[in-house]
């Protein structure tokens, strides 16, 4: 996938969110938000059947910039340093296994008792040509787009209990069950749909 450019912190920043395969294990807010502006700018000049994308991958580190903020400083995982400006930056973000052994720990000197960090709880594999498929109709209609942000590159899909029921709700606002899907890659939806608890 071609990268579009690199924040200031020397990532490369890919032209569609989803092909990054979830590997921002080591971005900060800053990198996330670089990168938000950097999809904006591209959008702005790209041939129109790109921009949506592009506006897509911008929402999409927006969110992850909040998402790791708002975790970091509810839990008190992160430390801030303050520059010569006076202005304060958040440190590098935690793997994803360091920040579930991190939020158990808090939560569980919090309650006293021992609290396991959210889980991941419905898997799903997608073929290549299913990935290219779910990439179409991303944007067009609402289940592909949690399929997408989620996917990595060799098609897996991870979803905790809270993201499954959010994607089932996406699916459920479609006018019709996956449309634009093949009639192989619906039923496989299909059946992954119907793991909800």
């Amino acid at each position: 996938m071609k990268a579009i450019g690199n924040t200031s912190s020397g990532k490369s920043v890919l032209a569609a969110y989803p092909f990054h395969g979830g590997k921002f294990s080591d971005w900060t807010v800053k990198d996330h938000h670089e990168a938000a502006a950097l999809h904006r700018k591209i959008a702005q000049t790209d041939i129109p059947t790109n921009r949506s994308m592009h506006q897509d991958a911008a929402r999409w580190h927006e969110d992850d910039a909040r998402r790791i903020q708002a975790l970091a400083e509810k839990l008190g995982l992160v430390s801030r340093a303050v520059g010569n400006k006076g202005r304060q930056h958040a440190t590098r973000r935690a793997s994803s296994r360091q920040l579930d052994r991190d939020i158990s720990e808090v939560l569980s000197k919090k309650s006293g008792a021992r609290v396991h960090a959210t889980r991941i709880a419905y898997r799903l594999k997608l073929t290549p040509s299913e990935l290219r498929a779910i990439e179409f109709a991303r944007g067009r209609y609402a289940w592909p787009d949690m399929l997408s942000a989620h996917a990595t590159e060799d098609g897996s899909v991870a979803f905790s209990e809270s993201e499954m029921w959010q994607w089932t709700d996406d699916v459920d606002s479609d006018d019709a069950p996956f449309p634009l899907a093949a009639p192989a890659l619906a039923a496989k939806l299909q059946r992954f749909y119907d793991e909800r608890v």
